[in-house]
């Protein structure tokens, strides 16, 4: 975020101990897996970090849902993903559905399974 938005300091949005944390994933250069063990238990924002303008900013570029597409779209969640929540990607998802009734967007949400386990959890659904 400070490569893009100059002025910006992670001590804005981020906890003392979130700070911490990703100072401890960055030095350990860790792997996504690894990294997210890494950052899970602590409160890593701080309560006020949405409406910081720097994430309001980024928020209204990179918002999900509500956006044309050129085919059709399989998004596969899991429900116990740390990094978004199944229920964020189902409004996107919906949400897309609504404004544009063809686009062919399908949603399916797997139980018990985190972010990258949901590639290998959803295989059956691209043999099917």
């Amino acid at each position: 975020m400070e490569a893009a938005a100059p002025g910006f300091k992670r001590s804005d949005i981020l906890t003392v101990e979130g700070e911490q944390r990703l100072q401890t994933m960055l030095q350990a250069s860790s792997g996504t897996t690894s990294g997210i063990s890494i950052l899970m238990g602590v409160e890593l924002l701080q309560l006020n970090w949405i409406n910081n303008p720097t994430v309001q900013k980024h928020q209204a570029i990179v918002a999900n849902g509500g956006k044309a597409i050129g085919g059709p779209l399989l998004i596969i969640h899991g429900d116990m993903d740390p990094v978004l929540s199944a229920s964020a990607s189902a409004k996107a998802a919906e949400k897309t559905a609504e404004l544009f009734p063809d686009s062919q967007v399908e949603h399916i949400t797997l139980t018990e399974v985190t972010h990258v386990p949901a590639l290998f959890a959803s295989s059956w659904v691209c043999m099917d």
